[in-house]
């Protein structure tokens, strides 16, 4: 009967043994899981964070202000834009439960080093007031010395567990029982870990980068589709607070916010933008009418197009930053017209177009010394006035249309400005018929 007795208690040690390492294993398998999608979660920010960053906070900081304006300048649509950010937004950090969701990869090192400390305290030899008690204390501080260089939380867990349980009493608990303890604790922390994971699959930042993941496999970039769709709400938050600065002429420019400031009358003229950096003419977006307290987004070039007859309000338009103007198209202008353009000395682009633009107009150009583009567009400009160019340093590209100039060759034209591209669209729209009839 003793013996019966004996089998099966070793039996049942033998299956609490079982229970204990395939725990163990699991929570293995578990925290290399949670570490693995804390790390894919945080790569995926570094690597796309910077590149909404800016963007966010400045539509976020345009909307502060058009939140500001009454219920009927108030842009009924905001809660739509509000919503297509969301995902995007989360990268900022801006979400109230951002901290518990999206936990950074050195979190398990700071529970490790958090649960060996409560473990120290808790069991340190020099708490024991008796000898046998201090030699228990010392096996299991070693044990705990050699779980935390080993980073086995499930060991330091089950060592806190008997101590807390065995502590009142001086006697060495039966193995079976720590077995039950330990395996007790180990799945307690597996669903703690378990939750967790649970937890960041679920947010917004992991839904974002599954989309991401799955639009690279169909060769899609969905990182540069919502890329452009907060540039269009950036634009379209800028033309809302320009409507309603046309209504009322006291409005101020939002601090921090970039802006230009024109007449308050009538438009002189349109408000184009482009990405900064751009050269293409294709890439330039009006913005609205160049007229009272334009808001403009941030990090965009700038085109101002004055209408003909209003180059002479140039003076009064007044740039945030004052080198805010990259470029300035003047319609039927005249010489008079061009020293204008010399308060923004900034531009980087001219168009000049009228048959009252001569030489002498031109020479006032060589003041913009950061200008690289110039077009002249039936213009009275011979070819000593095209010579006179050739002292603007930076100039890269001409382009000529009609006038004096025009009836140049693209050869003779290079041999006065050899430093610069030429374009010639007179010659090449004489050239034109030319080929149609061969």
């Amino acid at each position: 009967m003793k013996s019966r007795y004996i089998h099966t208690q070793i039996t049942e040690i033998e299956r609490r043994r079982k229970e204990f390492h395939a725990a163990e294993r699991h929570l293995v398998r578990a925290e290399r899981e949670l570490e693995e999608l804390r790390e894919e979660i945080a790569e995926f920010e570094r690597s796309y964070v910077e590149r909404m960053k800016e963007r966010l906070a400045e539509l976020e900081a345009l909307e502060r202000e058009i939140r500001k304006l009454p219920v009927t300048d108030a842009d009924k649509g905001s809660a739509e834009r509000t919503s297509s950010r969301r995902q995007s937004r989360v990268l900022l950090g801006d979400d109230a439960d951002e901290e518990m969701l999206v936990q950074r990869p050195h979190r398990r090192e700071e529970n490790l080093k958090e649960l060996y400390r409560r473990v120290a305290k808790t069991i340190h030899p020099d708490l024991s007031l008796q000898d046998s008690e201090r030699k228990r204390r010392q096996k299991l501080m070693a044990d705990a010395n050699r779980a935390y260089a080993e980073e086995d939380m499930a060991t330091l867990l089950c060592i806190l567990d008997e101590w807390e349980n065995l502590s009142e009493e001086d006697i060495p608990p039966s193995e079976e029982s720590v077995l039950a303890m330990r395996t007790s604790r180990v799945r307690e922390r597996i669903r703690e870990v378990e939750a967790e994971i649970l937890g960041l699959r679920k947010s917004d930042v992991y839904t974002l980068l599954r989309q991401v993941k799955q639009g690279k496999a169909q060769g899609q970039e969905v990182l540069s589709h919502m890329a452009a769709k907060i540039e269009a709400d950036i634009l379209a938050a800028c033309r809302k607070l320009n409507h309603a600065a046309r209504r009322r002429e006291a409005i101020q420019c939002p601090e921090g916010v970039r802006s230009m400031l024109f007449p308050f009358l009538s438009p002189m003229g349109s408000v184009f933008v482009r990405t900064a950096g751009s050269r293409s003419f294709l890439d330039w977006r009006r913005l609205g009418d160049a007229v009272g307290r334009v808001t403009l987004p941030a990090d965009k070039s700038v085109r101002l197009d004055v209408v003909p007859g209003r180059a002479a309000d140039l003076h009064a338009v007044e740039c945030v930053p004052a080198t805010g103007l990259n470029a300035c198209f003047l319609y039927g202008a005249c010489d008079g017209d061009v020293p204008h353009l010399l308060k923004f000395k900034g531009l980087e682009e001219v168009y000049l177009s009228g048959s009252d633009i001569s030489g002498d107009g031109l020479i006032h150009l060589l003041e913009l010394t950061k200008l690289e583009r110039l077009y002249l567009y039936d213009s009275g400009v011979d070819q000593e006035g095209v010579q006179c160019l050739k002292y603007l340093k930076m100039l890269k590209h001409l382009t000529i249309s009609n006038g004096p100039a025009g009836n140049l060759s693209v050869a003779e034209l290079q041999k006065l400005l050899p430093s610069c591209s030429i374009i010639n669209l007179t010659l090449q729209r004489q050239a034109a018929p030319a080929v149609a009839k061969s």
